[in-house]
């Protein structure tokens, strides 16, 4: 068994109450599932696209309560991270 988790994304200390809201498969049973293979050298290695999904052979749940996101790591990183996805 596997459960999709939803989670509340903060930044700098507000949450984010724009975009697509943020889903994963984060938690499933060992053996039940494992993550996706890519092809990293077809990839521009940007973090985005090597983000590997779970695939679970067995039921999906949902856990309905949202986990705080929160990024503590300044204005000054949040910047360099975007600049890295627009080269």
């Amino acid at each position: 068994m596997g459960y999709w988790l939803s989670y509340k994304v903060y930044i700098l200390g507000k949450q984010l109450k724009d975009g697509s809201p943020l889903r994963k498969i984060a938690l499933f049973q060992v053996g039940v599932g494992e993550y996706e293979w890519i092809d990293e050298e077809q990839l521009s290695q940007l973090d985005m696209e090597v983000q590997e999904h779970p695939v679970v052979d067995e039921e999906v749940g949902i856990i309905c309560s949202k986990i705080d996101h929160q990024d503590f790591k300044g204005v000054s990183k949040f910047v360099l991270k975007h600049n890295e996805y627009t080269w």
